[in-house]
């Protein structure tokens, strides 16, 4: 079992105990998933676990081989009571004890507490059941209280899923259960919650953005009744760290000198803050819900998102101006349960109620004003006072345009100039890629692009910023020649270059994951609005002209707008592309998924469309 926690690496998604869904098709079956947790009254526990999992194909041994359990070291303590290899035979293969490894939790670091056994089987075969039993002895993290979440796995047949929870009858445990039915009995001064169910006929589907809590049945569980009473007892947990002492005062006042407007001394906090704390997950114990004092994260200059936030909301009160704590699930969840469960948040950010924006100091090239598109629409806990929902991402606050003029000579040389504008934050994303660009070397990258894109032996650059002052407007400029293009002389239909436009209106940086040609078969997935163009002016070589104009293209369904409009004038002759999307909802479900899949392949269908020249 995985006790799910709320900040523990600040923007990791976290899951259950057993590894990621199978590939499709069924290639492993869960035998039993079972777990009781006996609860005591000061909210510790001990969770006693029971996988079975069976291999049904060869694509399973690899990603079943090995059971993680993940742990918090100072609160936390696992034992493996058995593990073996039980064969199709009924032959029992045991492991090792050399094979139950601890190691760091991945994407964890020597600054936390994250550890995790490794269990890994031997002779592991198609047909044989995995089979493990371990006991977790759990601390309560803060006094009285206990929470939990669990999905239950969809894409293979599970036969017996089953969890039980034991407390005594003073410790009364609320629940959401989603699709699932709690069962309630009592033994003598304990109260017994049983929660049993199967998986028949799984569902083959690629959500990879959307986690298991939001498109699976799921548990949740608390010993509190509301959100409310979560963020009271956080808040009085925290608020001893939000004391300005006379070196957060020095630092506001020496950040801010010589501004006197509210809303530029935010501005200044806000950006000193992204700029000078290094983000850094630390975590031991109550510190993964829990801030350090902040001026540990400026006498250090790096800090977890918990210790920005906290930096952040002291430096403003030092100015006078309030702002609260907020956290947040910064990946992969999108609903939050009925009773307060710790682990559906993940993520600290703060809110300026004076501007009435969020703010996210992690986030090195984001803008004052603006969060990752991942934030937006989401619920979201104030410390202190409860529930509430970031505004969705608006169309004008996610906007770019790309324009390039291309010239084409009687030799076939195609030489071009490009200039990328991005806004809000789309400015953060563009800002964000181009330190990358400078940092990896922009001719280097440049070329590779150029390339790529079929232009032989085309030489360019990228003419990005090294300032890593956090934008709300963005621009770039773009270079290049690539000398051997005489076919399109020639006659040969050709489409318009890309040239060094990075991605294009269909891609992975417009739309997220729905640019994304891997998840075609999935039917939820978030959506993010906003607007884009590409324009293309080529000027063409003498003695040639445009065999004919392509025809101009328009597609609309629900929720996007796509317009490309060809036009020529002199011996110019240009097309822009433009889309606009505007969602009601973060996420996108079928039918509407499915019809923007569609437009989608029309669109790059149209980017493909060719142009001719013939001799004048």
């Amino acid at each position: 079992m995985k006790t799910i926690r709320i900040l523990a690496a600040c923007a990791v998604a976290f899951g259950p105990a057993m590894a990621a869904d199978p590939p499709p098709k069924a290639p492993a079956k869960i035998v039993v998933e079972q777990r009781r947790i006996d609860i005591a009254p000061d909210a510790s526990q001990t969770t006693t676990s029971r996988f079975e999992r069976q291999v049904l194909s060869t694509a399973a041994i690899q990603p079943l081989g090995q059971l993680n359990i993940a742990y918090s070291e100072t609160l936390q303590e696992p034992s493996i009571e058995e593990a073996y290899t039980l064969k199709a035979d009924g032959t029992k293969i045991a492991v090792a004890p050399s094979a139950i490894i601890t190691q760091q939790r991945p994407g964890s670091n020597s600054l936390n507490d994250q550890k995790q056994k490794v269990i890994v089987f031997p002779n592991v075969e198609v047909g044989d059941t995995l089979v493990s039993a371990h006991t977790l002895k759990t601390k309560p993290m803060f006094p009285g209280f206990f929470a939990a979440g669990f999905p239950v796995p969809q894409s293979v047949p599970v036969d017996k899923y089953e969890i039980v929870f034991t407390a005594p009858k003073s410790l009364p445990l609320y629940f959401d259960a989603k699709d699932l039915a709690v069962e309630r009995s009592t033994d003598g001064d304990k109260v017994v919650y049983t929660v049993r169910t199967k998986v028949e006929s799984p569902k083959q589907t690629q959500a990879p953005y959307v986690s298991m809590f939001d498109r699976s049945p799921a548990l949740f569980v608390s010993t509190m009744k509301t959100w409310e009473q979560f963020a009271k007892l956080y808040a009085s947990l925290v608020a001893p760290k939000l004391a300005v002492t006379p070196k957060l005062q020095a630092k506001a006042d020496e950040i801010t000198a010589g501004v006197s407007d509210p809303r530029e001394q935010v501005n200044k906090i806000y950006n000193w803050v992204s700029s000078h704390i290094r983000y850094v997950a630390i975590e031991f114990g109550q510190g993964g819900y829990v801030p350090h004092d902040p001026e540990e994260a400026l006498t250090n200059a790096y800090g977890d998102c918990k210790d920005h936030a906290i930096l952040f909301a002291t430096l403003l009160k030092a100015k006078g101006i309030a702002a609260d704590l907020v956290v947040i699930h910064a990946s992969d969840r999108y609903s939050v349960p009925n009773v307060p469960v710790t682990g559906s948040f993940n993520h600290m950010i703060n809110y300026i109620p004076s501007l009435g924006i969020y703010a996210d100091t992690t986030q090195r090239a984001m803008a004052l004003g603006f969060v990752p598109r991942g934030e937006y629409g989401k619920t979201v806990l104030h410390i202190g006072t409860g529930l509430r929902k970031v505004p969705l991402l608006a169309q004008k606050d996610f906007s770019y345009s790309y324009k390039e003029h291309q010239t084409l000579d009687a030799d076939g040389k195609l030489s071009a100039t490009g200039e990328l504008t991005a806004s809000g934050v789309a400015a953060g994303l563009a800002h964000r890629d181009g330190l990358r660009l400078h940092a990896a070397g922009p001719e280097k990258i440049a070329t590779e692009v150029l390339e790529k894109r079929g232009l032989s032996e085309a030489l360019g650059k990228f003419d990005v910023s090294s300032d890593e002052a956090p934008v709300s407007a963005y621009k770039s400029t773009t270079h290049y020649v690539a000398p051997k293009q005489q076919a399109w002389v020639g006659g040969v239909p050709f489409a318009m270059p890309k040239g060094l436009m990075v991605d294009n209106l269909s891609g992975e940086f417009w739309l997220g994951p729905l640019g994304s040609d891997k998840y075609k078969k999935t039917e939820i997935l978030p959506c993010y609005s906003g607007t884009g163009s590409e324009e293309y002016t080529l000027d063409l070589p003498p003695g040639k002209k445009l065999a004919a104009l392509p025809a101009d293209k328009k597609i609309v369904v629900d929720g996007l707008t796509y317009i490309s409009h060809w036009s020529q004038a002199g011996r110019s002759v240009t097309v822009k592309r433009t889309l606009a999307l505007d969602f009601k909802d973060m996420l996108c479900r079928d039918p509407q998924i499915w019809a923007l899949h569609n437009a989608l392949a029309a669109i790059k269908t149209d980017a493909a469309t060719t142009i001719m020249l013939t001799n004048e």
